[in-house]
C-alpha cells in the first residue's frame, strides 16, 4: 500500500511515489526487483544483480557506473574483484589435488613449508580450509612478492586461538594453502585455477588481480568510498595479501557460469562437492563453514549456501547464496559503500525478501532530473537556530550533506541511544586528536592513520569537531567528521571507529551525511539515506530569476527553513 504524505500549502506532496511497503506476486518479482534498484541506483548503489530459479533468470542486470569517471555502466559482464568469493576456488584446488592422490586433507603444513614454527607444526590443510588453525591475521603478506617470504611472514604471527578448536574466519591461512597448491602442483594458484576450474566452467573471462591486458583498459569496476574513487586492481602488481583469499576478479555472468557447473560433475566431482558444502566447525549461531562456503540455516529452516566478499574501505562488496532447497541462485555485487559499510548490506536483504515474495520497505521514487537547471539549488544554507547544510553538483548530481551535529540530526533523525553513541564517539574522536596535537614531538601523529598528512602540513595544532553521522543504527556504524589544523594547512578527515576502538581516519568526502537529492513530480525534491532507510524532504524558494534563496527540509518529526548564505 503506497503511504501519501501531504505537506501544508507551503510545501508540496513529494512523497506520492516514495516510500511504500510492496509484496510481489508472481512475475511481479521482476518488474519490482528492477524498480527496487532503479531506486537504490538513484541513491548511490552500483552493481550488478542475477537472481536466477528453476534454470530462469528473474533478473539479470547492471545499475549505475562500473566507472563513474569514464561514464562507463555497469553490467553484468563488467568484471569485479570478488574479494573473498575467491576461497571457494582455492578450496576447490586443493580438493582436487587430494582426489588426484597428491596430496591429505589431514596433512600438516610442515610437510609443505621449510622451519615452521614449533607451536605451528601440527596445523592442518583441513584447518587451514576451516579457518580453525589458530591464525587470526589478514595482510601478513602486504607488500611481498616472494612465495617463501610471504610463508615466513605468515608462520612469524603469533596463533590468535587452539589449533582446531575455534573459527577464525582470516585470509593468512588461505594465502598458506594458495602456496601448498603451487609446492604440490608445480603452477602457481592462479595457472591451476584458470586450466582445471575457468576455462572448464566456461569462465573465459575470469582471472586476477593484475591480469591488466586481459581486460580492455578500464574495464574493471572501480570502488568508490563515501563518493571517493579508489581506482581498481586491474593493472595492480598482485603481491601475497590476497593469494588465495581475495584476488580473483570476475563478471557476476563469469561467476553464475561456475553455479551452472556446480550442478554437475564436469568440473568437480561429486566427492569434492560433498566435503565443499558439509559444515565442518560452527561459526555464529545457525552459521557454520565448510571448505570456503559458509553453511546456513535459514529462516524458512531450509540451508543456504553462501559467501561474502568485501574490500574495506575500498568501496567492494559482494554474495554468492545458493537456495537448493528453493532452487534459487542470487548473486549481487557492489562497488561502493558509504565510510566502512558496503552497499550490499543496505541491499542484500530487501533482494532477498523481495526474491522469496515478501513485502519490503521501497526507497523513494523519483523523477529524472535536467542537469542543466540543478546549479541553481547549489550553495551553503544556514538556519536562524544555527543548522547549516551544503548543496553542491558532483558528476552531475544534486547533492546535499551537512556541516554541522545539528543538521546531521535533522538529516537522519537519530534515536535516544544512537544520540548517545554520537556524544560518545564525538568525545573519543576529540580526546584521540587532542593527545596527538599535545604531542610536541610529533611521534603519535607520525605512527598513526595520520603520517601522510604530516608529511604534507607539519604537525597537528588543532581541530574543530563538525559532527558524528550514524551511516547505520542497526549495525552501529558511526563516522565522526572533523577539521583538521596542522602548521601548513587544513584538512577535513572522516574518523571510524577501529578494531582497537581507536578512531582511524579516511580521507576525502568532507561533509557528514553526503547523500544524493532527487526530484520528484511537482517541485519537492527527496533525500535518502540507504542504510538508515530514512528519507527527508526538500523544497527549495525560488526568487523571480528562479535561483534558490532558501531550503525547507523536513524530516519525520519537523520542518526546517535555511537561507542561502553562499554559492558554490
Amino acid at each position: 500500500m503506497k503511504k501519501i504524505l501531504i505537506q501544508s500549502c507551503l510545501a508540496v506532496i513529494i512523497f506520492s511515489l516514495t516510500a511504500f511497503a510492496q509484496k510481489p506476486a508472481g512475475n511481479d518479482i521482476a518488474d519490482v526487483l528492477d524498480e527496487y534498484l532503479t531506486r537504490m541506483a538513484g541513491f548511490g548503489f552500483s552493481g550488478a544483480v542475477i537472481v536466477e530459479k528453476e534454470g530462469k533468470f528473474i533478473l539479470r542486470k547492471g545499475y549505475g557506473y562500473s566507472n563513474r569517471e569514464k561514464h562507463i555502466l555497469f553490467t553484468p559482464d563488467t568484471p569485479y574483484p570478488v574479494q573473498s568469493i575467491a576461497k571457494q576456488f582455492t578450496a576447490a584446488s586443493i580438493l582436487k589435488l587430494e582426489e588426484q592422490g597428491k596430496l591429505s586433507l589431514n596433512d600438516p603444513i610442515e610437510k609443505y613449508f621449510k622451519d615452521v614454527p614449533d607451536d605451528k607444526r601440527s596445523i592442518t590443510i583441513h584447518q587451514l580450509l576451516t579457518h580453525t588453525s589458530g591464525f587470526t591475521a589478514d595482510y601478513s603478506g602486504a607488500n611481498i612478492f616472494d612465495q617463501d617470504k610471504a610463508v615466513k611472514a605468515i608462520l612469524k604471527n603469533p596463533l590468535g586461538n587452539p589449533i582446531g578448536k575455534v573459527m577464525s574466519y582470516n585470509n593468512d591461512g588461505y594465502e598458506l594453502l594458495a602456496a601448498i597448491v603451487r609446492i604440490v602442483s608445480g603452477q602457481d594458484l592462479a595457472d591451476f585455477i584458470r586450466r582445471d576450474l575457468f576455462l572448464p566452467a566456461g569462465m573465459k573471462t575470469a582471472g586476477f588481480q593484475g591480469d591488466g591486458d586481459l581486460w580492455e583498459d578500464g574495464a574493471v569496476a572501480h570502488g568508490y568510498n563515501s563518493y571517493v574513487d579508489n581506482g581498481s586492481p586491474q593493472y595492480t602488481k598482485p603481491d601475497w595479501d590476497g593469494r588465495g583469499s581475495t584476488d580473483i576478479i570476475a563478471s557476476a555472468n563469469d561467476l553464475f557460469k561456475w553455479e551452472l557447473s556446480l550442478r554437475n560433475e564436469d568440473v568437480l566431482s561429486a566427492g569434492i562437492k560433498e566435503k565443499m558444502f558439509t559444515p565442518y566447525v560452527d561459526f555464529i549461531p545457525d552459521w557454520q563453514y565448510g571448505y570456503g562456503w559458509f553453511v546456513i540455516r535459514s529462516k524458512r529452516g531450509t540451508t543456504e549456501y553462501y559467501h561474502g566478499g568485501g574490500d574495506t574501505p575500498g568501496g567492494y562488496t559482494a554474495s554468492y547464496t545458493r537456495y537448493p532447497a528453493e532452487k534459487m541462485t542470487i548473486i549481487i555485487f557492489t562497488n561502493t559503500m558509504i565510510d566502512e559499510l558496503g552497499f550490499l548490506r543496505a541491499v542484500k536483504d530487501d533482494i532477498t525478501d523481495i526474491a522469496f515474495g515478501k513485502s519490503i520497505q521501497m526507497p523513494p521514487a523519483f523523477t529524472d532530473p535536467e542537469n542543466a537547471k540543478l546549479q541553481k539549488f547549489t550553495g551553503i544554507y544556514k538556519a536562524g537556530s544555527g543548522e547549516e547544510f551544503v548543496v553542491k553538483l558532483l558528476d552531475g548530481q544534486l547533492m546535499i550533506g551537512a556541516l554541522n551535529q545539528p543538521s546531521i540530526d535533522l538529516l537522519t533523525t537519530p534515536d535516544k541511544d544512537t544520540k548517545a553513541k554520537i556524544k560518545e564517539y564525538s568525545n573519543l574522536t576529540s580526546q584521540y586528536l587532542r593527545k596527538i596535537a599535545n604531542d610536541k614531538t610529533g611521534e603519535l601523529l607520525l605512527r598513526s592513520d595520520l603520517k601522510d598528512l604530516k608529511r604534507r602540513y607539519g604537525n597537528l595544532i588543532n581541530h574543530k569537531l563538525l559532527g558524528t553521522y550514524p551511516v547505520s543504527e542497526d549495525r552501529g556504524l558511526l563516522t565522526t567528521y572533523a577539521k583538521l589544523n596542522f602548521e601548513k594547512g587544513d584538512e577535513v578527515v572522516r574518523f571510524v571507529r577501529s578494531r582497537d576502538n581507536d578512531p582511524y581516519p579516511l580521507l576525502g568526502n568532507p561533509y557528514p551525511a553526503f547523500t544524493p537529492i532527487k526530484p520528484q513530480k511537482g517541485n519537492g525534491f527527496v533525500a535518502y539515506y540507504p542504510f538508515l532507510k530514512k528519507s527527508v524532504e526538500i523544497k527549495f524558494d525560488l526568487d523571480s530569476s528562479q535561483n534558490a534563496v532558501s531550503i525547507n527540509v523536513k524530516n519525520s518529526v519537523r520542518t526546517l527553513s535555511a537561507t542561502k548564505v553562499r554559492h558554490n
